[in-house]
């Protein structure tokens, strides 16, 4: 989890990183700031849902298979919170079957990746998202 400052820098997102498996969250969280984006780890729905109201963040990327809640359910929850209304929901799994991008689609998902993620792939996702974003 980096810091608590709610304050970015110009041109960065807040994202909100919901993964079960530590090591692959950190994993996500060291890319994600070598990109110049700042994160905040859950590494369960409860977690992501306290973390994500005082966060506010501007991507959440959801794991899929998720203890207690799955994460199609967890993006339908945050979705309905008024002040994560701009959030924009990345899923990502190990599975690519066409069941789990329908799911993610119905669910409210804006975009879906296949784990491992790779950097690249992410960056490509992060920086389309930041163009697309309003100056504030």
């Amino acid at each position: 989890m980096t810091s608590t400052d709610t304050s970015v820098p110009a041109g960065a997102l807040r994202i909100l990183i919901v993964e079960d498996n530590h090591a692959a969250a950190q994993a996500t969280g060291l890319m994600i700031e070598a990109m110049g984006h700042d994160y905040l780890i859950a590494h369960t729905p409860g977690q992501a849902l306290m973390t994500a109201e005082a966060y506010a963040p501007d991507v959440a990327l959801i794991d899929i298979e998720l203890p207690g809640m799955s994460g199609f359910d967890l993006c339908r929850e945050l979705r309905a919170l008024p002040e994560l209304q701009k959030t924009l929901c990345i899923a990502q799994t190990g599975w690519q079957h066409d069941d789990y991008r329908h799911r993610a689609d119905s669910a409210g998902f804006h975009h879906f990746l296949v784990k491992p993620v790779y950097f690249d792939v992410l960056n490509a996702r992060l920086t389309e998202i930041a163009a697309e974003r309003p100056a504030s």
